[in-house]
């Protein structure tokens, strides 16, 4: 089997980070009481090593995290209760009440705390895309990334969503590994390009949907389920505006 270029790893450890029992990510504020704070008087210096800190290692986050919108017209779709609105991509979707949806400044917030256990490459790939919104249900999960083609096709202009779609699926028809050809599909009056792949060991199917929004980015929709699960209930939530 090889690597799914649209940082598989990232995806499933943001998907399961931004959802708990099926409820959004909250980090618990630490309390400190009278009694157990400190002043300055508390404290008595301890002679040490002189230590020299570098810049480099203090920044090195913040060099690494990228925007992959910057310098374009992308915008961030906005979550209101259980619809998620994208102006930018021209559509809206409306979730079942049983889902928990994380925007994108959520999506970065837990990005940016398990940033030291991803890999390089992952790293990398993160300032290529836009994950604005991460839907779990408490079956099915749904990522909305948006994919700069500029950044990550450098040296080669107009890309196609088919040739996109190539990249993105790398996975091989194998014993166990069902693979769809890829379909077109009209949703809402927008076409999309659509693939699905079943992994039989693990129940689990992946579902693609493409759209190119402009020169800069292509919209992908990843549904994530059991085997089986039905993917209309995606396909009739999308409303055009």
């Amino acid at each position: 089997m090889k690597k799914a270029a649209l940082t598989m790893t990232v995806i499933f450890a943001l998907a399961s980070a931004v959802s708990c029992g099926n409820k959004t990510a909250t980090i618990e504020p630490i309390e400190i009481t009278a009694e157990e704070a400190h002043t300055v008087d508390d404290y008595k210096p301890i002679e040490t090593e002189p230590v020299t800190v570098t810049t480099e290692s203090v920044t090195e986050e913040a060099a690494e995290f990228a925007d992959a919108g910057e310098g374009t017209n992308f915008k961030s779709g906005t979550v209101n209760g259980k619809v998620y609105t994208s102006e930018y991509a021209g559509f809206k979707v409306t979730f079942p009440e049983d889902t928990a949806l994380n925007d994108r400044a959520e999506n970065e917030k837990e990005l940016r705390k398990m940033w030291s256990t991803l890999d390089e490459r992952s790293k990398q790939e993160q300032g290529l895309h836009v994950i604005d919104l991460v839907a779990n249900s408490a079956d099915t999960t749904y990522v909305f990334q948006y994919s700069n083609t500029k950044l990550m096709y450098p040296e080669k202009e107009n890309v196609t969503i088919e040739e996109f779609m190539e990249d993105l699926i790398e996975f091989n028809e194998t014993e166990g590994i069902k693979v769809s050809a890829p379909e077109k599909i009209t949703i809402s009056g927008m076409e999309y390009t659509k693939e699905t792949i079943v992994l039989e060991e693990l129940s689990l199917e992946l579902v693609y949907y493409a759209r190119r929004i402009d020169d800069d980015f292509v919209l992908v929709i990843n549904s994530q389920g059991e085997a089986g699960f039905d993917h209309t209930i995606l396909e009739k939530a999308i409303e055009a505006i």
